[in-house]
């Protein structure tokens, strides 16, 4: 194996939020061995920015993959890569389907995240800020911006995707009509049972690692990847071995090529000192 591909929350990082010291250990062994480093995830870049900085990874001339593939950077030749997002009319429709159904859409670009509401539904905007002070938001990034906004008021800008909170049951019927009236236009995926994603078919972890691969003139069967997400599957299915960890979705496990533990027990750093033999 030539590279390494990690997702982010639930997989590298430990349930603060951060990356332990045995991880960091493991990944400055990695790059000693002349692997090369690629931290792909969900996230904006700059969401991304105290993780990049603890790994070292402009030092260690890896990969960054925001946005489920619609950002990468390459730290050892500075390209920036930026595949078009969603429209302001794409992103119009698609908040709709949250109509009479308790679902808050939120649409994110940057650090930039506006839950979209309608008068009836308020409520929802109010439980989702709560939540998101207690929970893993704003444990990404202090400077993290949410604002709320009614529907019929949203002026979105474009290049953003839309995401989807609520029940696990209602975000399946959501996606399965997105997918259905648009066909192969738009793919619908999971970070958590409760928050789904819809970005453009052709933005995917998966392709982003064979770009990267590309970049780095390796064949992507060269590659390992780690994921627990949905949105990770096409890169654990794209990878050369996949693997997933034990706290990951049902359908990333069953795509898996192998597991390891649970990311709060430093799971991809124990896996990865038995694959490459470090000590």
């Amino acid at each position: 194996m030539k590279l390494v591909a990690f997702d982010m929350d639930g997989t590298l990082l430990n349930h603060s939020g951060d990356v332990s010291e045995e991880t960091l250990r493991v990944l400055d062994l990695l790059t000693e061995k002349g692997i090369v480093l690629a931290l792909c995830t969900g996230r904006a870049y700059e969401s991304a920015q105290n993780i990049i900085k603890k790994i070292r990874l402009e030092e260690k001339g890896g990969y960054f993959c925001g946005m489920n593939g619609q950002t990468i950077v390459s730290y050892r030749t500075h390209q920036h890569i930026n595949k078009a997002g969603l429209t302001a009319s794409q992103i119009k429709k698609l908040v709709m389907y949250t109509e009479n159904k308790n679902v808050l859409s939120i649409v994110q670009k940057g650090n930039n995240m506006t839950a979209v509401y309608n008068r009836k539904k308020k409520w929802i905007v109010r439980l989702y800020q709560i939540v998101n002070h207690m929970f893993w938001i704003y444990r990404q990034n202090d400077n993290y911006e949410i604002r709320t906004v009614l529907r019929e008021e949203l002026m979105p800008e474009g290049d953003e995707k839309v995401c989807f909170t609520g029940l696990p049951w209602t975000l399946r019927k959501i996606a399965e009509k997105i997918e259905a009236d648009y066909k192969e236009k738009y793919r619908c995926t999971f970070v958590s049972p409760f928050w789904m994603e819809c970005q453009l078919s052709d933005i995917t972890k998966g392709e982003a690692l064979r770009m990267i691969a590309k970049l780095e003139g390796i064949d992507v069967s060269e590659t390992m990847a780690f994921g627990d997400g949905e949105n990770d599957i096409s890169m654990l299915q794209a990878a050369g071995l996949g693997v997933a960890v034990k706290n990951a979705m049902k359908k990333t496990r069953q795509i898996a090529d192998d597991l390891c533990k649970e990311n709060t027990k430093d799971g991809v750093a124990e896996y990865l000192k038995d694959y490459f033999s470090l000590t």
